[in-house]
């Protein structure tokens, strides 16, 4: 999977969600279980990052923790005019960037591009691979 469209930015904040997405992630939140899907999907965050692949980060008290720093985020792309999942989790707001494709663990590893989210107590990553999303949570740990 190789970056096709990757947002230029390392600290870039997204974009308010394009209209032709708006009806798809509502339609999907709805599907999802989520209440009010049109108005969650008014307040989502978006980025292109892989050619018709997209980050979006839906900010809500309905979808966020109370100091709106682990918040609803979806990887997804359109598929027949639908919303579709690649990947769900909670994450912080702060998302960084990595374009430079680079091994994952060790030399050994599938070298891959990263895009990290940091929260108050917790960072998530997250590598596009050929078979699907690696995600990877770590704790924020604080130095006294």
């Amino acid at each position: 999977m190789p970056p096709v469209a990757l947002a230029a930015d390392p600290e870039d904040s997204g974009s308010a969600l394009p209209d032709h997405l708006r009806k798809p992630l509502a339609t999907f939140l709805a599907a999802t279980g989520w209440k009010e899907g049109e108005r969650l999907a008014s307040s989502a965050r978006h980025w292109l990052i892989l050619d018709h692949v997209f980050l979006l980060r839906v900010i809500d008290a309905a979808t966020c923790d109370a100091q709106q720093d682990l918040c609803l985020t979806i990887v997804g792309s359109l598929r027949n005019g639908g919303f579709v999942s690649e990947a769900v989790f909670f994450a912080g707001g702060k998302v960084q960037f990595f374009p430079e494709a680079r091994p994952l663990v060790t030399n050994d590893s599938p070298t891959l591009f990263q895009i990290r989210f940091l929260g108050r107590k917790q960072s998530v990553s997250i590598f596009p691979a050929p078979t699907g999303w690696i995600i990877l949570p770590s704790p924020i740990v604080k130095k006294d």
